[in-house]
């Protein structure tokens, strides 16, 4: 019988849609739980009753008059079968009526499995013999306790039901989203009352169900229909009759739109407009007795509002932007001109003086010469350098205003990017200058990442650029670039040692225009790290540093990340069969 009971044991699901057929068929659903897991149990509990049966009797199980039948593997579950369902009220006739039909379903599953005739005989009969010895278990069981020990146990599993029914009627009512069950007829089955409060601003908890001698408009089959004062107003009624804001959302649902998809609808009720996210699901119910649908609704007013205020604010910045880029722009454009005129005629003026002071030199008007003679060779050019000088500088800084401007509107191409490759074209493109400053580079196998390549190039071109302009020229310059991975972003690091920025400069040190030391040696406008860090603001990047002054600095970069295997596809489809380039340490 070995066979038996691997053929019950690995049968489990179909058991439980054959009795699930039987009991829908004969009627007994009504009496019966609606969760699959009820009879999971019941059905696991039966088979592992009959396997332990099939290891204990060798032969099927006879019964005499004097049978301990509280005593056996197969009875034990008949008892106590018995017990839970005498308690909830159920008769010895109905429990044994079903008790058939779980037989004929294990019957059934015989008739499954391709044995010999003899063999198959000889397993119904065994199965026979352990069903008859089960259901005397439950004759026993019921017949044993006297009428008032009954009456008892049926008290004592009423109380238990109704505080158990309690507790899910208050959580019902208690819910904060508003739930409304309907029948196949879109007609309303039960509501809370945070539903019946987008109708009524003052329902009360529970008049539904604790004034029965108010109900109107029962509806059936079904769960519990409402009564009492909002089964008085509701009960019965098309759903929308009383919520006509959900018209497009019915429709949705009646074209069988998968539950898991969230819609959204506006409705005018009480307190004013409110927006709702709208889920709904069919009732888990396998006896198919209810056969409701469930809608939750989710006030999301608050952030339909914040949303709508945020969109709005993006598209203010937006236009804002681009009129500031276009003012730049124009602003950049316009102004070369002038500057272009300035230094070109302060470059004539400058060669006028020059033959001016030569005229003057010849002169024999010794107070002439006395009095213009300084004006000429020394004051006036002195004030026209500076004047070129102021021009050269405004130039720079309208130069840098427009490539800063350019950022936000020049398209990029996301793509998995080999960074090692980025790096070792930059390191080649640098050489020459490495190698004149005699600076040490040195790099660790960097992770991939995702990002705009001519972008992220020029972030660590301007990194390592900066690392070399800031070097300490007391000591030699070495400059590390390392990397690494973190859950689902790509970190690099450019480290030197060179002199460090001071800890009030820190905070400031991405603001545009913004340097270390503006009368110092190295030149610029101060607007690299900021180009740096609007280029990571659209690669979904950011930056960062770890500084100390006279020790050296460390820039942190963090961008999405990317297997290396898809960003050596990435650049095999742009550059066919190059590869990869080799990241140099000079």
């Amino acid at each position: 019988m070995d066979d038996l009971a691997s053929l019950i044991e690995r049968n489990e699901n179909w058991l439980i849609k054959r009795i699930l057929h039987y009991a829908k068929e004969r009627g007994y659903t009504k009496y019966t739980s609606t969760l699959e897991e009820a009879w999971r149990l019941s059905i696991s509990g039966l088979s592992a009753s009959l396997i332990a049966g099939i290891k204990q009797f060798k032969s099927p199980p006879d019964f005499g008059p004097d049978d301990d039948l509280g005593n056996d593997p197969l009875t034990s579950f008949g008892m106590l079968s018995a017990q839970r369902h005498r308690r909830r009220g159920v008769t010895l006739a109905m429990f044994l009526g079903l008790m058939k039909y779980y037989r004929q379903s294990y019957m059934d599953l015989l008739y499954t499995d391709s044995v010999p005739r003899e063999e198959l005989d000889k397993r119904s009969h065994f199965l026979h013999r352990c069903f008859d010895r089960i259901e005397l278990a439950f004759c026993q069981e019921w017949a044993g306790k006297n009428k008032d020990a009954v009456i008892r146990e049926l008290q004592t599993a009423s109380r238990f039901m109704t505080n158990e029914k309690n507790a899910y009627l208050t959580v019902f009512e208690s819910l904060s989203d508003p739930v409304i069950m309907l029948n196949a007829q879109d007609e309303i089955i039960n509501l809370n009352n945070a539903a019946a409060r987008l109708i009524d601003h003052q329902p009360v908890p529970g008049a539904h169900y604790y004034h029965p001698e108010k109900m109107e408009n029962p509806v059936s089959p079904g769960p519990s229909v409402m009564t009492g004062k909002v089964g008085k107003l509701y009960a019965g009624k098309s759903v929308l009759e009383l919520f006509p804001w959900l018209s497009d959302v019915m429709t949705n649902i009646r074209n069988e739109l998968p539950s898991e998809d969230r819609l959204e609808c506006q409705a005018a009720v009480e307190g004013g407009e409110r927006f709702f996210e709208v889920r709904h699901s069919a009732m888990l119910d396998v006896s198919e007795k209810f056969t409701a649908t469930i809608i939750t609704l989710r006030d999301i007013t608050s952030h339909k509002r914040a949303r709508d205020d945020r969109e709005q604010f993006l598209r203010t910045m937006s236009k804002k932007n681009k009129e500031l880029q276009s003012i730049v722009y124009v602003a950049s454009h316009d102004l070369r001109s002038p500057l272009v005129n300035i230094h070109g005629f302060s470059a004539i003026l400058d060669e006028d003086c020059r033959l001016l002071y030569q005229s003057i030199a010849n002169s024999d008007d010794a107070e002439l010469i006395e009095k213009i003679g300084p004006l000429i060779h020394e004051s006036i050019p002195k004030s026209l350098h500076f004047i070129r000088a102021g021009t050269i500088k405004m130039q720079s800084i309208l130069d840098g205003l427009l490539q800063v401007s350019r950022i936000g509107t020049v398209k990029i191409h996301i793509e998995p990017l080999d960074v090692n490759e980025i790096l070792g074209d930059i390191l080649d493109a640098m050489n020459f200058q490495i190698q004149q400053q005699e600076i040490e580079i040195t790099c660790d196998t960097l992770p991939a990442c995702r990002g705009d390549r001519e972008q992220i190039n020029q972030v660590l071109s301007n990194l390592i650029d900066n690392a070399m302009k800031y070097r300490d020229l007391r000591r030699p310059g070495h400059i590390h670039i390392s990397g690494w991975a973190e859950i689902d972003q790509s970190i690099y690091c450019v480290e030197d040692n060179g002199i460090g920025i001071p800890a009030r400069c820190q905070e400031r040190i991405f603001e545009m225009f913004h340097r270390l030391d503006p009368n110092g040696p190295v030149r610029g406008e101060g607007l690299g790290l900021s180009i740096i860090s609007r280029i990571l603001d659209r690669n979904h990047g950011r930056i960062w540093l770890e500084s100390r002054e006279g020790i050296g600095s460390k820039f942190f970069v963090a961008l999405p990340y990317c297997r290396h295997e898809q960003a050596r596809e990435s650049v095999q489809e742009d550059r066919g069969s190059k590869g990869k380039a080799t990241v140099k340490a000079v």
